[in-house]
């Protein structure tokens, strides 16, 4: 009610209409986390909290940049300058839980040395994050946990070989990319026998 033996100005009018309620929508993208709704009639603003944060805006969406593997409840509520005829809706609660962070593993760094002729050693350094490595070449792929693999192969062929590394946890750390590296076998021995003459 207005009580109209009141002298003074009055901040707000309790007989005001209340503004609707934002219908909120989340999207989520890896840590970043964007509200948005429509406008609602006779609101000048839009608050906005999460956490011990709040914002007030007048667009109607908002794009967050949180942290990854959280769930974050935000409040959103429309509101208005013009508290005689209007008073701000009721609050809208929305929850939204941000993605796993996704790191790519990094590329194995790949170094070759023949040895004995036809013996390949490939080397490299150990990838953070990494459980495995797989080795190609040609047809052949083998799955490595060591840093290291030495293959026996053809005399006189030059062979490429590629070097993946790999989590078990896929989703959260993908395969680096593919590192390439070319190497040559060396030539037949020839064995020349000896002969002793009496």
């Amino acid at each position: 009610f207005i009580d109209d033996n009141f002298e003074g100005e009055y901040l707000y009018n309790p007989e005001a209409k209340q503004l609707d309620a934002p219908a909120v929508v989340t999207d989520v993208d890896g840590n970043k986390v964007t509200l948005t709704w429509d406008t609602v009639e006779n609101a000048d603003f839009y608050t906005v909290a999460y956490n011990e944060v709040s914002k007030e805006i007048t667009e109607t969406s908002l794009e967050l940049v949180l942290d990854y593997e959280t769930e974050y409840t935000f409040t959103v509520q429309a509101c208005t300058n013009n508290t005689m005829e209007y008073k701000s809706s009721e609050v809208t609660t929305v929850t939204a839980t941000t993605d796993i962070e996704v790191i790519q593993l990094e590329k194995p760094a790949v170094s070759v040395e023949v040895k004995e002729f036809n013996n390949v050693v490939l080397t490299w350094a150990s990838v953070a994050n990494a459980d495995y490595y797989t080795v190609t070449y040609g047809n052949v792929t083998e799955k490595v946990t060591e840093t290291t693999a030495t293959f026996v192969l053809d005399y006189a062929t030059t062979y490429t070989f590629a070097v993946q590394a790999l989590s078990n946890d896929a989703a959260r750390y993908p395969a680096s990319e593919v590192a390439t590296i070319e190497a040559t076998t060396e030539a037949e021995p020839v064995v020349v026998a000896e002969y002793i003459y009496m």
